[in-house]
């Protein structure tokens, strides 16, 4: 008999299939006698005229689990089975054809819809629900018919997992989401982190490419480009410039396309499963494959079958009252609710020969297998259910990463500013100079990479990780920002944390709560903690330093709650000087000194100053250079160097790493390199050249002999090389994001995942070479910095409560409990805590260690050698020589000492400020006696003077007293000459040009009457100053700024005729090196410009009411020369 019923099945299918007259009829099962049915919508066929059989159901017609599916399930459930030839419309169709699902065994016709073609007249089974393996169109967005007849659909194919609109009655019996997850973690497998996508154009599609791009970001996966396609789309190959591509979206566009495919580079991945799919050999195609679709259905079935067993209020259709036979609103509310349940459980149902069902947790299974078909299809992976790849040997994937210019491929990853952060209630934030300014123009830019700041991030997760470990705390976060090497970036990035303006969250999705900061660790720029201190001051929370040294940071009135882990630039100029004394066999008098107009150029500077003064050696060279290295000249200063010096031989730099670097190019150029190295030069090199192994390899031949002041750290770690010795070759991870940019820059290569470089080799292995810089003074400080945070917070919380960390009224205890903390000088210690990282003063406890350069073996390689360690007090004196010291000439052959001299030195206490200026600085013991005839020789010149402009002054006047004839005030247009002539007045006295301003103002246009002007003072001399027309700017000709006079005309211009009345002054202010003229400022020159109309008096010049007329008067020669206003030089003349 059921053998009988199952050929009946199949050939009423077969007719039915081959009978078809239009694509968007349906190919349906005999109807079953059951009391209960699902409606199974199978892809069997796909292709623009449902012509191509899928290969996943072996056969044409019905698939062979329907009859395993109906031997086992037909006490409980039928089904029948309807081609939906993979297009949604038909599927949505089939749905709308077979609800509200409320007819009887009965009346068949009550309630149901017309037109179906999968039901019989008089014997239709309940219908309680829908299993599909193609999402029905209208039900990604909640417009399904099933929203308002609760009945179930089960999805076998998951496109819209996160959408908000679908129905709760939909469910998902397979997670798309979690197939393309682990599809993204065998691309990581695979080294890819570069890919084109293509993605069938419907409702799957789109959804598949919105979760791949999701899930592919989170992974560091860029997608070059996405193409969308159809049955009908004709792709062009060559256009795809990666290797790798990504097939999502309907399963029959996908293998429709992948049959179309010929052999390529290109290695493809789908997430449809390839076997018996005709793709020609040669095409490399990875399939990511998980539950079967028949394990699916068989899954949801047995659900169906499961939840109707424990559903309340089901019809009674055994009775003979036909009227109890009734789908009603209870039982479809009662069995949706146990359907879902049933999901929830998470079984994997399986259905052996003899039909017996056995259930077993689904987490248990495997979760997808992974197949790779070139000329045959093999198993090569797996991901299990907890998420991990599995390789197998014969596993050989090529690599399809983003080479070359990634960033500008790629530069979408690089446009949010990544972070560090390691989650905690209590988060310390560390700024770290991640980047440099490449354009300090551009006080914005943030873009290169420098190896040894980059290496302060590994250096800081490691001790926070070491000490939240080793002291088992885990209140404890971390958060690391770019300070991005200028002061401007950090504190708006501070603020915008503090304010919680950025979310900041990790890969765990833990997020940073802007109410959790306890500290501020930063920086090693003084500038950029200078500017920082504005924002952590404000909080106020305490900031502790690990490099940044100008002694302006001392100022405990203006900076209260500062703390750095590194002694401040007194003690460098200190010992800076104290080394040239120490060089017993040497001739030193006289030194050239090098600094940049920043804070730490110039205070370091000012303290060596002081100290070479009093050690009466005096300056010979001076530079400032600019802090934007670009706009030095490097050229002149290195010519200046060579051919100024005379024989002074030694070169103080307190300048910047970039500064450094710009020097050093310049030296290294053939027009300069060869006179350098005969002149035997030899630098004392401030903190900031570090001991940079780079740098040594860079221009160690040309810095021998020189001496270089690092910070002494009594701070160590003895795990830190391990560490970095044992790490491999980094991915993007949570721990330090930074990590893979290092190696990158290191090795000078690429890794996957990161689109910083711009490198053109893949990294290996060998490129992990992190242990060369583990000198790096800073990194030691910085780790220093966080112990001493760690330390001291911890003992703070123990006697007080956590809120104690947070409360503004608190941060004088917390700061004083800082001050006398005490922590190990190993890091990895769990011994006694004795030592004291700070002095009273709040600065570091160290003192420096000086190396000098010099060149060592028999290849003469550049190495630093240790000469002294200097201790932490200005106090404190030099110590005997731990090695020798070693100066070189020309010939690169060592001598003991140096000539550093000049004839005739005395010590001046006036400093050359510019780049453009330098100064040879004499010295003498007369110094204080000529400070005191310089001051009298002044006072003298200067009495002379106003005596003499006293009585000039009254002989004018005397001149001039029976000239009687009134002043002329008319300005002459000249337009035959083409000029304005302006006259003016000679020494009137301040009441007879008040009068005169007050009546001008009232009568433009008319000469003040002749009683306002005294006999005494008739027939004043005059002088004409000419002042060009044709639109030229009267200030230009005036050897004024250009600067615009404001008046009735064009501003700027004297192209209409102006008055000008006796008595006022030139206004001016200095904005940016230029005179920019307003009311209230007198400049030499005595013009004033007043607006018209006058919203105000002028301070200086008498009150003007408002007309369409500009009133001046010149009360002296104009005496500015043309260059006036530009340049530092002429801030005297405001």
């Amino acid at each position: 008999m059921e053998s009988y019923r199952a050929l009946l099945l199949v050939i009423t299918t077969w007719l039915l299939h081959c009978t078809r007259v239009q694509p968007t009829e349906f190919l349906c099962s005999s109807q079953t006698s059951e009391r209960f049915q699902v409606i199974l919508l199978l892809n069997l066929h796909y292709g623009p005229e449902c012509t191509q059989q899928n290969p996943r159901w072996q056969t044409p017609l019905l698939p062979p689990e329907v009859f395993t599916w109906q031997s086992t399930l037909q006490q409980r459930i039928g089904f029948k089975v309807v081609d939906t030839c993979s297009d949604p419309d038909i599927a949505a169709k089939v749905i709308s054809e077979n609800i509200p699902y409320t007819w009887t065994v009965a009346d068949p016709s009550f309630g149901r819809a017309n037109n179906s073609v999968c039901t019989a007249n008089g014997n239709s089974p309940i219908n309680i629900g829908f299993v599909s393996e193609v999402l029905p169109t209208g039900y990604d967005n909640g417009q399904g018919l099933i929203n308002g007849a609760d009945i179930p659909l089960v999805l076998t194919v998951d496109s819209s997992i996160n959408s908000t609109n679908i129905h709760s009655n939909t469910v998902a019996a397979y997670s798309l989401q979690t197939t393309i997850t682990y599809a993204t973690r065998l691309m990581v497998k695979m080294n890819w982190d570069y890919v084109t996508v293509i993605y069938s154009d419907d409702v799957i599609g789109h959804k598949s490419l919105e979760l791949f791009q999701n899930i592919s970001h989170h992974h560091q996966i860029c997608i070059d480009k996405s193409i969308s396609i159809t049955y009908n789309t004709e792709l062009d190959i060559s256009d795809i410039v990666t290797v790798g591509v990504v097939l999502l979206g309907s399963e029959g566009v996908v293998l429709h396309r992948l049959q179309q495919l010929t052999p390529s580079s290109n290695v493809w991945i789908t997430f449809h499963d390839t076997h018996d799919v005709d793709i020609k050999d040669g095409v490399k195609v990875y399939s990511m494959v998980g539950e079967s679709m028949s394990q699916r259905i068989t899954n949801s079935l047995v659900s169906f079958s499961n939840a109707l067993s424990l559903t309340e209020n089901i019809p009674n259709c055994l009775s003979d009252d036909s009227g109890e036979c009734v789908s009603t609103p209870g039982f479809r509310k009662s069995f949706s609710r146990k359907l879902l349940e049933q999901f929830d459980l998470r079984l994997w149902h399986t259905i052996d020969d003899k039909g017996v069902v056995t259930s077993t947790p689904r987490l248990h299974q495997l979760t997808s297998s992974v197949f790779y078909h070139d000329a045959e299809i093999i198993e090569v992976a797996e991901a299990l259910s907890n998420g991990t790849i599995v390789t197998y040997s014969r596993f050989n994937p090529l690599s399809s990463l983003c080479l070359g210019d990634c960033r500008g491929k790629c530069g979408h990853f690089n446009i949010d500013e990544h972070t560090t952060y390691i989650h905690g209630e209590w988060v310390i934030i560390v700024f770290v100079p991640i980047h440099e300014t490449a354009d300090l123009n551009d006080q914005w830019s943030c873009t290169n990479f420098t190896t040894t700041r980059l290496f302060r991030t590994e250096a800081a997760v490691f001790a926070f990780e070491t000490l939240v470990q080793k002291l088992n705390e885990t209140r404890f976060g971390l958060l690391i920002l770019d300070s991005c090497g200028y002061k401007l970036k950090p504190a708006g990035n501070l603020y915008d944390v503090i304010r919680g303006t950025r979310k900041i969250c990790n890969h765990r999705n833990e997020c940073f709560n802007p109410k959790s900061v306890v500290q501020v660790i930063a920086d090693y720029s003084s500038a950029i903690t200078q500017q920082l201190q504005t924002v952590t001051r404000e909080m106020p929370v305490i900031q502790m330093a690990y490099g940044a040294s100008s002694i302006t940071l001392n100022d405990r009135k203006n900076y209260p709650y500062f703390l750095r882990t590194n002694p401040a630039d007194n003690l460098q100029g200190h010992f800076m000087v104290a080394l040239l004394k120490s060089f017993k066999t040497s001739k030193i008098n006289a030194v050239n000194i090098i600094y940049t107009d920043g804070l730490y150029g110039r205070t370091g500077a000012e303290v060596v100053k002081e100290n070479l003064a009093k050690e009466q050696i005096c300056v010979h060279l001076e530079r400032k250079v600019n802090v934007t290295a670009a706009d030095n000249d490097f050229d002149q200063l290195v010519t200046d160097i060579i051919y100024s010096s005379g024989d002074v031989k030694i070169t103080i730099l307190f300048v910047d790493p970039e500064h450094i670097n710009d020097l050093m190019d310049t030296v290294m150029k053939p027009a300069f390199k060869t006179a350098w190295l005969k002149m035997k030069v030899s630098f004392l090199l401030s903190d900031t050249w570090n001991d940079d192994p780079a740098l040594l390899e860079s221009y160690g031949d040309i810095m021998r002999g020189s001496f270089s002041f690092n910070f002494n750290s009594d701070f160590k770690t003895t795990s830190f090389t391990t560490h970095l010795k044992n790490i491999s070759l980094p991915t993007i991870d949570d721990r330090n994001y930074w990590l893979s940019t290092l190696v990158q820059e290191v090795g000078k290569c690429k890794i996957r995942g990161n689109f910083h470089s711009t490198y053109n080799r893949e990294c290996n292995s060998k490129d992990v070479k992190l242990t060369n810089l583990e000198r790096e003074s800073y990194s030691s400080h910085l780790m220093k910095a966080i112990t001493a945070t760690i330390y001291g917070l911890r003992a703070i919380t123990l006697d007080e409560h956590k809120q104690f960390l947070f409360h503004p009224s608190t941060i004088k205890d917390r700061y004083r409990e800082l001050l006398d903390v005490r922590i190990p000088q190993v890091l990895e210690n769990k011994g006694p805590k004795n030592h004291n990282p700070f002095t009273e003063a709040g600065n570091g406890k160290v003192g420096y260690s000086i190396y000098n350069i010099k060149l060592e073996g028999t290849n003469k390689k550049p190495t630093y050698v240790l000469v002294q360690r200097t201790g932490s007090s200005v106090n404190d004196k030099l110590g005997t020589a731990q090695n020798l010291i070693a100066f070189y000439d020309g010939s690169n052959i060592p001598t003991a000492s140096i000539t550093s001299t000049i004839p005739k030195c005395v010590i001046s206490t006036s400093n050359s400020t510019s780049l453009d200026n330098f100064g040879s600085h004499l010295s003498t013991p007369l110094i204080v006696i000529s400070t005191l005839l310089g001051v009298l020789l002044t006072a003298i010149i200067i009495v002379i003077i106003v005596i003499v402009i006293c009585y000039r002054k009254k002989w004018e006047q005397l001149k001039h007293s029976k000239e009687g004839e009134r002043i002329s005030m008319q300005v002459v247009d000249g337009k035959d000459e083409g000029y304005d002539e302006i006259s003016y007045m000679h020494y009137m006295s301040e009441a007879q040009r008040a009068n005169i301003l007050r009546f001008v103002a009232a009568n433009p246009g008319t000469a003040p009457p002749t009683y306002m002007l005294s006999s005494e003072y008739s027939k004043k001399s005059e002088t004409e100053y000419k002042v060009p027309r044709n639109n030229q700017p009267i200030s230009e000709s005036l050897g004024l700024p250009n600067t615009a006079f404001s008046g009735s005309g064009e501003s700027g211009t004297s192209t209409t005729t102006r008055s000008y009345a006796s008595g006022s002054t030139l206004s001016a202010s200095k904005f940016n090196n230029e005179l920019v003229y307003e009311e209230g400022l007198s400049v030499r020159g005595g013009l004033c410009a007043v607006p018209i109309p006058a919203p105000r008096a002028a301070t200086l010049c008498d009150t003007l009411s408002s007309s369409g007329t500009t009133y001046a008067v010149l009360t002296s020669p104009p005496s500015i020369p043309r260059d006036a206003g530009k340049g530092e030089e002429k801030e005297d003349m405001v």
